[in-house]
């Protein structure tokens, strides 16, 4: 039987995930995706760019999982994203300079 990942916390998951269970970050990527998105294409207009920069979101969060407290991990993504959207306008305005 599958087990539903609906009601298991954001710090549960990252356990789950460090313990090796992939669909545990499966599940964190679905749970997370869509604002993510939303939040990104806001700011960048572009829904292809919106998602290159989750990936990289991601991309890090894989990369710092056995670094990152056992918590919500909504403001840990936001605050990547919003770095990123930042990082990104600020490449921008030196490439117009």
């Amino acid at each position: 039987m599958a087990k539903c990942f609906s009601d298991v916390s954001d710090a549960q998951l990252l356990q789950n995930w460090r313990n090796g269970d992939a669909r545990a970050f499966d599940q964190l990527f679905e749970r997370y995706f869509y604002q993510l998105f939303r939040f990104a294409l806001t700011y960048m207009g572009d829904a292809s760019l919106a998602e290159e920069m989750i990936m990289d979101v991601l991309l890090k969060l894989w990369q710092k999982k056995e670094l990152l407290q056992d918590q919500s991990l909504s403001p840990f993504f936001f605050h990547l994203l919003k770095s990123k959207v930042i990082d990104h306008y600020r490449k921008k305005k030196l490439e117009f300079s």
